[in-house]
């Protein structure tokens, strides 16, 4: 049976609020952050910077949009993994799992929507999905500028060579390897 819309909200705000106090753990297990930036942050970030380059590179942003927000719900359930505590499939079989069961009250056509596009974000399905994909190295790079200038430490660049390995977009790869030139000079 279909839970009202006020009672899926109202269940979907857990997984919301959960992201909000969740500290991303990569900050916390490489740089001993006592506050590190919530998932939550770090997702408004995606969206924010993915929606702008979208728009600059004519892209579906109303698409990019729906990819950002999705793309770390499935950590309410998960937790932030990080790279080699669990095998890539293995993380991906728990995402799904979770996101099945954050959407398992919703209509099954928005579900299945749903779904289908945190799968395209996955595999990196179109230029949208790989825009978003960049995007969050991107942010996770701004946000270790950001700590270096306010540590005054330039321990963070790890971060930034991290997401220039992963990056695809040339306009972003450059503008890492900008950041990258940043940390450690303030």
């Amino acid at each position: 049976m279909i839970m009202s819309r006020a009672q899926f909200l109202l269940n979907l705000y857990r997984y919301v609020y959960a992201l909000k106090k969740l500290g991303r753990r990569g900050w916390v297990r490489k740089s001993f952050l006592k506050c590190p930036e919530t998932v939550a942050a770090h997702s408004y970030g995606v969206g924010l910077i993915a929606m702008l380059l979208s728009d600059m590179k004519g892209l579906n942003t109303e698409k990019v949009l729906r990819l950002a927000l999705l793309h770390d719900l499935t950590e309410s359930i998960v937790g932030d993994l990080v790279p080699g505590e669990v095998s890539e499939n293995e993380k991906v079989r728990r995402e799904r799992e979770a996101l099945e069961e954050i959407l398992f009250h919703l209509p099954a056509g928005i579900r299945k929507r749903y779904l289908e596009l945190w799968e395209e974000y996955i595999r990196g399905g179109s230029n949208e999905a790989l825009l978003v994909r960049d995007v969050d190295k991107l942010d996770m790079a701004l946000q270790a500028l950001e700590y270096s200038r306010e540590l005054g430490d330039g321990k963070f660049k790890e971060f930034v060579l991290s997401a220039i390995r992963d990056v695809r977009d040339k306009e972003i790869s450059k503008f890492l390897e900008h950041i990258l030139s940043l940390i450690g000079k303030d």
